[in-house]
């Protein structure tokens, strides 16, 4: 191992350590003195590699959000037909944020100041907005979906319908439907909109 490699690979075990004691004990509960027993380090040397235990926080929460996003771009692809590309990516989207990436920042969020809540916030990566905006561009200039459509403002829109059902979930505790129909039913919503062919809705 050169030593060039050691301070990342402990800067990743000691995300990995941290992402499981925040889980298993919350975010008050977990200390920096825990982090570093964990790992096997001293304190001080966990302090080498974060600021404060808010700063590692939102680091592991940072890279919590590029995994989902990484999966999420995986899904898109201008060689699959629009329709399958939407179905998949709002699946991994339930399937992702049903678990630990929103209990990690509910969490936290309980108890961090505002000044750290807004510092966090800086640092979280929005939404891969841009695999879907791409696909549904593409889309555009084949003429699946009409010109003059902006495929950023689309993007968004099909986000928060996704998002509005993980709302509920965190809410209800359950989504409206299983993942895989409500993925569908979304994509055929936000693609043929809800009147009949031929109608025009009672207009």
């Amino acid at each position: 191992m050169s030593p060039e490699t050691r301070p990342s690979e402990s800067r990743d075990r000691i995300l990995a350590e941290a992402r499981t004691l925040f889980l298993e004990r919350g975010f008050a509960e977990t200390s920096m003195q825990d982090i570093a027993e964990a790992v096997g380090m001293t304190k001080a040397a966990l302090y080498y590699h974060f600021n404060d235990k808010t700063d590692l926080f939102s680091t592991m929460a940072f890279t919590e959000m590029e995994r989902v996003n990484q999966g999420l771009r995986d899904r898109c692809s201008a060689e699959r037909p629009l329709r399958e590309n939407l179905v998949d990516a709002a699946a991994f989207l339930f399937e992702s944020m049903d678990g630990d990436v929103p209990r990690l920042l509910i969490d936290a969020f309980k108890h961090l100041c505002v000044e750290d809540r807004l510092a966090m916030q800086s640092q979280k990566p929005d939404f891969e907005r841009k695999a879907i905006a791409m696909i549904l561009a593409d889309s555009i200039e084949k003429g699946d979906i009409r010109k003059g459509m902006d495929p950023e403002l689309l993007a968004s829109l099909w986000f928060g319908m996704i998002f509005y059902q993980l709302q509920e979930l965190h809410v209800q505790g359950h989504l409206a439907k299983p993942a895989p129909e409500l993925s569908i039913t979304i994509a055929d919503l936000f693609l043929h909109g809800v009147v009949e062919t031929g109608s025009h809705g009672g207009v």
